[in-house]
């Protein structure tokens, strides 16, 4: 049975150590001044106008009027939806940080008593509405939210550590209960459970000059918590208001807006989609998995994401291919130097420096071309006779971006395997060869992804005792080896864990990739970016280093020619490159990139070891 009642939102502010508690509501969501959103360290380019804007004399904040207003954020007001008759309104909130939603609606704390079906103790809330009426054509229904933590992955638990007016602000926030034990256990449960009130937004960092266009490499994903009336706002598929980010360039915060999109009576609940963009019926459900669980372990883990000649024509621009037979590569190697090169890489043409070689400004002048972007036209540059050598190959990106190098993997294994065999080791080998591990395209493949996962986890929960991985042999000469050494760090074969590592397709430098076993992280971070999801590996070799005595993940990077296809013929770089992480190897401290992960080379504030 539920209980319901109103109740008073008690906003703690603490300012340079000073700590009150307001037992009324002026305003719902008053920012907290000492908690100040990272976004408003962001660097914004875009130019305001000097005519129509004045200076705050109290706190120095840029104002501007409505016209300035719009010439800087109508493209944003559009890209979110935000209806034209709200403009005029947002425009004066934002000027003033008007946070006045309390004016119209009141938060009603729902408990769950104990004994019935679906009462555990929990507390559910509800934002109604608290006048006659409220239509979605007023110009005043449009109201600020304010981000009570805005945080990237990577430094959630030290800004949670560093914090403790905030840990507690989101122990209430998301009515977790405290308890008498270890605060980093309550660190773990906002860690986990933040998944279900978090948003985020992107922002593009500048592109570095060399790079001869903007990048995905360069944007930034920024997750936030919305304040405690926009973390409440219920879900609903049949929603009555839409909520979206806004970033206010004047001040350089981020904020969120929410109106309503039907007329409401007072006690109406006002909903949002969560998954608005999300309209396929099937995948709906599967993206809703953090507010409402669901068992999808019965449905097929087979691959739907296989390399066929329809795939490429649906998934991919097409390339052209070449016909008949190129000029080898080594007629135009041998002749008349320097051979001329055109190259859109400006690191190229800082160093190409070698007499052998002249660098042009236009394609056509050139005998090789060395380009940034995907080459695509193979058919023309093998029927032009001036026999051009381009630093690409046709179909390449198959082993070249990751979605589709799982997708090979997938595709050895089922033209290899054809056992029945309902094991789950026999599944694994029907969805990939032993080269490489288990992976998923989590676009195309999310219903197996989550079924996989769920089975997975009901195995592991099952067993009587830890399912040892694959390393467990106590003769495993990795194990003799490691144990003699790192006399900090006890090597042992790990115990199977449900842990996946989620990668961007066709991104590089170590650049978005994050570790979890927690699917309701891994459906939120599914719909940032392409991304796959590969089971990490539990047992992997590693290396002692002498210099902090422990063992450590490494990898051998090396440099690979492709000269001809057919033949085949490969050429490797004589200098190859180990690579260290900083970190004794764990299973844990999976936000922890000097532990996990080796690319050091564009991590400033890292130590490089190799």
């Amino acid at each position: 049975m539920k209980q319901s009642y109103c109740s008073l939102i008690h906003t703690s502010l603490e300012i340079q150590g000073y700590t009150a508690l307001m037992p009324s509501v002026p305003q719902i969501g008053k920012r907290d001044s000492s908690l100040e959103d990272s976004c408003s360290d962001l660097t914004c380019h875009t130019k305001i106008g000097t005519n129509t804007t004045l200076k705050d004399p109290v706190n120095g904040i840029v104002r501007i009027d409505f016209p300035e207003f719009l010439a800087i954020h109508e493209q944003q007001l559009r890209s979110g939806g935000i209806p034209g008759h709200f403009w005029m309104t947002l425009h004066k909130k934002l000027l003033d940080e008007i946070y006045d939603a309390s004016a119209y609606f009141v938060m009603n704390r729902v408990e769950y008593e104990d004994g019935g079906d679906e009462d555990d103790g929990s507390i559910d809330w509800q934002i109604a509405l608290n006048c006659e009426r409220l239509q979605k054509t007023d110009p005043n229904a449009i109201f600020l939210v304010d981000h009570a933590w805005t945080f990237e992955i990577n430094s959630m638990r030290q800004s949670l550590i560093a914090f403790p007016s905030l840990m507690d602000r989101m122990l209430d926030l998301m009515s977790i209960k405290r308890t008498d034990g270890d605060r980093a256990d309550l660190i773990e449960a906002v860690c986990e459970n933040v998944w279900k009130y978090c948003r985020y937004y992107k922002v593009s960092i500048e592109t570095p000059q060399e790079m001869p266009r903007p990048s995905s490499e360069f944007q930034q994903i920024r997750w936030y918590v919305p304040d405690e009336v926009g973390s409440r706002i219920a879900h609903s598929d049949q929603p009555n208001g839409r909520m979206v980010p806004f970033f206010y360039i004047p001040r350089g915060v981020c904020y969120s807006v929410f109106w309503p999109t039907c007329d409401l009576l007072e006690g109406d609940e006002l909903t949002l989609d969560y998954v608005e963009h999300i309209k396929d019926p099937v995948l709906r459900p599967l993206y809703l998995l953090p507010w409402q669980p669901g068992d999808f372990s019965d449905e097929p883990v087979q691959h739907s994401y296989v390399l066929s000649e329809q795939f490429f024509q649906s998934h991919r621009v097409q390339e052209t291919l070449p016909v008949g037979s190129s000029t080898p590569a080594s007629s135009v190697a041998e002749s008349k130097l320097p051979l001329t090169v055109f190259t859109d890489i400006e690191l190229v043409s800082k160093h190409l420096t070698d007499p052998r070689f002249k660098l042009v400004t236009a394609e056509k002048d050139a005998s090789v071309l060395w380009l940034y972007g995907h080459f695509k036209s193979f058919k023309e540059l093998t029927q032009d006779p001036k026999h051009q050598m381009v630093n690409q190959f046709p179909g390449e990106q198959v082993v070249t971006v990751k979605d589709l190098l799982a997708a090979i993997a997938s595709l050895w294994a089922s033209s290899t395997n054809m056992n029945d065999d309902s094991t789950q080791d026999f599944i694994d080998d029907r969805l990939t060869c032993r080269w490489y591990p288990v992976t998923f395209n989590l676009v195309h493949e999310l219903p197996a992804f989550v079924s996989y996962f769920q089975q997975k986890h009901d195995r592991i929960n099952a067993a009587e005792a830890p399912i040892p991985s694959v390393c467990a042999n106590v003769m495993c000469p990795r194990k003799q080896i490691l144990s003699s050494r790192a006399a900090s760090t006890e090597f042992s074969p790990a115990c199977e864990r449900n842990l996946w590592i989620l990668k961007p397709w066709n991104l590089g430098r170590g650049l978005g990739i994050n570790i979890s076993e927690n699917l309701n992280q891994i459906i939120r971070l599914s719909d940032t970016n392409p991304l796959i999801a590969s089971r990490y590996i539990t047992d992997p070799v590693l290396f002692y280093r002498e210099d902090i005595d422990a063992n450590v993940k490494f990898d051998l990077r090396y440099v690979v020619f492709l000269r001809s296809v057919h033949p085949l013929k490969l050429y490797v770089y004589n200098v190859f490159w180990l690579r260290f992480a900083n970190k004794a190897f764990c299973l844990s401290d999976f936000d922890d990139y000097n532990v996990h992960f080796t690319v050091m080379n564009y991590r400033e504030n890292d130590i490089l070891k190799q």
